[in-house]
């Protein structure tokens, strides 16, 4: 059984990074869109986004950080 429970933690912190670093890549592009609005309309919707995927990735980085595996240095980057 913690053969079983050893695997599941150690996935499931792939699957933590792996959805940190797809909602990184969507508020960078985000902030890109955000940028390069034309109106005000599209810069409302374009921040909308930012906002939604930022609070994804930050809620990801943090349970990332309060795994059994110590980030040290990477921690202080993600946040």
């Amino acid at each position: 059984m913690k053969a079983h429970a050893a695997t599941i933690e150690e996935n499931w912190e792939k699957v933590l990074a792996e959805a940190t670093f797809k909602y990184a890549g969507s508020v960078y592009k985000d902030t890109t869109k955000i940028g390069e609005a034309a109106d005000d309309e599209a810069h409302a919707k374009a921040y909308r986004a930012y906002v939604k995927h930022w609070g994804e990735l930050k809620g990801f980085a943090m349970a990332l950080q309060s795994g059994k595996t110590n980030l040290g240095r990477t921690a202080v980057h993600l946040n």
